[in-house]
């Protein structure tokens, strides 16, 4: 099973949310926004061959992933923002700050 890494930040009333996703392009990705959060999720196809004394093996295989990060009921969601680009998905998710009295 495999998982992608990712990192949550929250800076200039922004939450960050960067997913390193080696061996995917934005075709195999899907990020969605519902009630339940952020949930990223995709596929990452792959081939393994072996050729050992005579003998050739080929397997594909697919490993399919899902995650779901909590986004707070304030967040902006129609303002949402992701960009893929060098196998790494960032999501912004504008976040307004309550003000301190």
């Amino acid at each position: 099973v495999w998982s992608p890494s990712i990192a949550i930040s929250e800076k200039d009333g922004q939450i960050k949310v960067c997913a390193e996703l080696p061996g995917l392009s934005e075709d195999n990705v899907r990020v969605e926004l519902t009630q339940d959060g952020l949930t990223i999720s995709g596929e990452r196809p792959g081939v393994q061959d072996d050729r050992r004394e005579g003998i050739y093996w080929s397997e594909r295989f697919c490993d399919t992933f899902m995650r779901t990060i909590p986004i707070p009921d304030e967040a902006q969601v129609e303002k949402v923002k992701a960009t893929f680009e060098n196998e790494i998905l960032t999501v912004l998710v504008p976040f307004p700050r309550a003000e301190q009295s």
